[in-house]
């Protein structure tokens, strides 16, 4: 009994983080943005934490590179990510990749 008491929060913690998973696993980092975005708004507050830490790790280099192309002028998107792309000389939206937290 007591082993079980122990793993029950651990089986729930990550059967939280396997929906939260699937529910990204597919998607553009704007998606995923998105998705963990409402995600944060869970009425669960184990869901809605894992959906903030998560959130964090993918914003984190999303936004670096943003700001540094925004202060430099240079954009390096290996993984073309961003919602702006090198045209040229010059620069262009891409709007269908703008995550919506943006908007």
């Amino acid at each position: 009994l007591g082993a079980a008491a122990f793993f029950r929060p651990l089986g729930r913690q990550l059967q939280t983080l396997r929906s939260v998973i699937e529910a990204v696993a597919n998607l553009r980092p704007e998606g995923c943005l998105d998705q963990l975005a409402r995600w944060r708004g869970h009425g669960d507050p184990q869901v809605a934490a894992l959906a903030m830490r998560m959130t964090q790790s993918l914003a984190t280099p999303y936004f670096e590179r943003l700001t540094a192309w925004l202060e430099t002028g240079e954009l390096y998107d290996p993984h073309l990510e961003l919602f702006i792309a090198s045209e040229g000389e010059g620069f262009k939206l891409l709007p269908e990749r703008v995550p919506t937290v943006l908007i």
